[in-house]
């Protein structure tokens, strides 16, 4: 077993530029039918979080569960925000063997790189919005507390457990 992980390890870091190039295809591929472009990355999750707040705020009245001090709006991204990235990749990281068939085909390219970028492209936007809402959060008067130095190690743990969930899970897809 420390053998196959260690051969994992071994070809994500000779494959690394490559990954790098790919997750950037990958998000280029994502936003080339889009009005809005790289932009539409982000107002993605906007439009989400926007209409999640109105039916629960506004609609269901679901913000006297949270704490008085702290707005449902940010209360919400901030479950929301990762929930994303966990999302596309519960969906989308199981399956990237079947979506990338054709480089599996290529004789001297590693499959376990494959959810290596799928899972970089994905973090890199879970990682830009995950900056925006910690700068709103400070710019509406919540200073970052000594839990704030969690969130790398914890974006870094996500970031590598889907890559292993992906590594196990899409071998079961393709069949």
């Amino acid at each position: 077993m420390f053998k196959i992980l260690r051969m994992i390890v071994v070809e994500n870091f000779q494959w690394r530029s490559q990954t790098a190039r790919l997750a950037i295809f990958e998000l280029q591929k994502t936003v080339r039918g889009a009005v809005l472009g790289w932009f539409w990355l982000f107002v993605k999750p906007l439009i989400y979080i926007g209409t999640f707040w109105f039916v629960l705020e506004l609609g269901l009245r679901a913000d006297r569960f949270v704490s008085d001090n702290v707005p449902f709006l940010l209360w919400l991204a901030c479950g929301l925000i990762p929930w994303f990235y966990m999302s596309s990749m519960l969906g989308g990281g199981s399956d990237v063997y079947r979506r990338y068939a054709y480089l599996i085909n290529r004789v001297n390219f590693p499959s376990s790189v494959i959810p290596s970028f799928f899972s970089l492209s994905h973090f890199i936007v879970f990682a830009i919005t995950l900056v925006a809402m910690i700068v709103v959060m400070l710019m509406c008067g919540f200073p970052l507390t000594i839990y704030a130095l969690q969130l790398p190690f914890i974006a870094v743990a996500m970031f590598v457990f889907f890559i292993f969930f992906s590594l196990m899970t899409s071998p079961l897809s393709a069949i």
